[in-house]
């Protein structure tokens, strides 16, 4: 006995002294100076070796046939670096275990790497020599505990406090297609956040706090590159909802910018609903409360720079309601203006063919309070619809004009002329070819107004019958005959003429006065 509970034994190593061996007669506890540690045979796997001269232990990880000591730290307080430890026989339960079941303000592992460049303080490998299914992880974080940490993280805590530039965590699945490449569940959360990004910095440029990229040429579908849902039917207070933006300290930035210069058939901002039940809700609702001077952009505010064209009438602006009966399309409300403008539609000196305002109904339907309804109930001393243009410049433009398809039949033009202008019916006139023979009425005559010549000397009894060229819904209730020429005029006898849905018949008295080849002008009121 060699010292207590140590003793020396007449083998290959009479210097090493030893107090423990296992069944087979393998060393498992023993001492020896630093020198003499053994490298052969007779140590079992595990065999701890204390260095009597420095107070180092030291643990065989070879084999029992070729022993290799790795010197633990200096009285056992870790282990010295590099060391190499493995395991082929755990399958289940803990390969390393450590429990500091005290541990309150301390460190339960500790790793610090000064000198570290292109390596790894902690590296976790997974082979593909099996595959992790659900419940298995390469790194597994779990607190039953009610953590309240708000200064750093509870379960995990990632502090760089020097780095200016690089990244600080970065995450590589290349092989993932259908997978989750990271996976956020708080299900119980309620005034909480499940993500917060924060920074209190004030010199942000080009950078971002959230930023994501995608290089997809595929076809988009289902979930979208960003995807945020909300399947509950929750409510909103202060109009708080899904996703929502606050800027409310900027002035002259941009609190939202969608991009897509590349668009063709795409869409730039979708916003849809399949509900058949919005009341007092709206799928876009763009507020305001500023009492400044709006100019230059509008509250809101769309432009097209390029000189687009259009097909079936689509245009920057298009608003679509076709299945909508009793409901309103769209709707202007300014209570409160009065020197003001509700719409302004203004376009440039180079329009030619176009329209500023066009409506347009391709259906049958009796529109009964008109295609464009102007209401003023509260009218006194104003003007319900003013028309407007430069009496310096216009000639044969029109203030008004009404058409049957592409021919005007009515205008109102320079300086208040009113223009009838025939269509493609124009009305036909006949005589009953007592004492007139013949008759005309001049090109140019319409339904409304024409000038009417005559061949002969009317008598008692002769009938002029204008045919319309449109039938009036009834009989038009004013007529006039008006002389245009001296054989018309005084003192011969003026003819009178009477109205039904369809003709204006110009009859002359007898026991009058009649001159050869009168003309005569007519205008028709209904």
């Amino acid at each position: 006995m060699a010292g207590s509970g140590f003793y020396a034994v007449a083998n290959a190593y009479p210097l090493v002294n030893v107090a423990f061996s296992d069944t087979s007669n393998n060393i498992t506890l023993c001492s020896c100076l630093t020198t003499n540690i053994p490298t052969g045979a007779g140590f079992a796997i595990g065999c701890e070796l204390i260095a009597t001269d420095t107070g180092y232990h030291y643990v065989n990880t070879g084999t029992a046939t070729v022993a290799s000591f790795v010197q633990l730290g200096a009285g056992g307080g870790g282990f010295a670096i590099p060391a190499v430890g493995s395991d082929s026989t755990t399958t289940s339960g803990n390969s390393f275990a450590l429990t500091p079941s005290a541990l309150t303000t301390g460190n339960g592992l500790i790793i610090t790497g000064n000198a570290l460049t292109s390596g790894f303080l902690a590296d976790l490998v997974h082979t593909v020599a099996s595959n992790i299914i659900s419940g298995g992880s390469m790194l597994n974080i779990n607190s039953a505990g009610v953590d309240s940490a708000t200064t750093t993280g509870a379960l995990l805590n990632l502090v760089g406090s020097a780095s200016t530039a690089g990244t600080q965590v970065l995450q590589t699945y290349a092989a993932l297609t259908t997978g989750i490449a990271e996976s956020i569940v708080a299900n119980a959360l309620t005034t909480g956040k499940g993500v917060s990004i924060t920074s209190s910095g004030t010199g942000m440029t080009s950078g971002s706090l959230l930023y994501i990229t995608s290089g997809s040429t595929g076809a988009v579908a289902t979930n979208g590159i960003v995807s945020i849902q909300a399947t509950g039917n929750y409510t909103s207070t202060s109009n708080v909802g899904a996703l929502t933006l606050l800027a409310d300290s900027t002035t002259a930035g941009t609190v939202m910018k969608v991009s897509g210069n590349a668009i063709t058939t795409g869409m730039g901002l979708l916003v849809s609903s399949t509900s058949t039940g919005i009341t007092t809700g709206s799928l876009l609702e763009v507020t305001t409360g500023t009492t400044g001077l709006v100019a230059t952009n509008g509250i809101v505010y769309l432009v097209a720079t390029g000189a687009y064209t259009s097909t079936s009438n689509i245009g920057l602006l298009n608003v679509v309601a076709d299945s909508t009966i009793t409901g309103t399309v769209a709707r202007i409300s300014a209570a409160a203006v009065t020197s003001g403008t509700g719409l302004l539609i203004t376009g440039s000196a180079l329009q030619t063919t176009g329209n500023l305002l066009k409506i347009t109904n391709a259906t049958a339907a009796t529109a009964t309070t008109g295609l464009a309804n102007f209401t003023g109930a509260g009218l006194t001393t104003g003007i319900l619809f003013q028309l407007v243009a430069g009496y310096a410049v216009l000639t044969t433009g029109r203030y008004l004009s009404a058409n049957d398809g592409t021919q005007e039949v009515f205008g109102i033009g320079a300086n208040g002329h009113i223009h009838s202008v025939v269509s493609a019916a124009p009305p036909t006139i006949a005589t009953n070819a007592t004492g007139i023979s013949a008759c005309a009425i001049t090109a140019g005559g319409t339904d409304t107004c024409g000038i009417i010549t005559t061949t002969g000397t009317p008598a008692s009894g002769t009938v002029l019958t204008i045919t319309f060229g449109k039938t009036y819904t009834t009989a038009p209730k004013f007529a006039i005959v008006n002389p245009v020429n001296a054989a018309a005029g005084n003192p011969n006898t003026i003819p009178y003429i009477s109205t039904t849905a369809t003709t204006a018949v110009i009859t002359w008295p007898a026991g009058g006065v009649y001159a050869a080849t009168p003309s005569y002008s007519y205008l028709i009121v209904a």
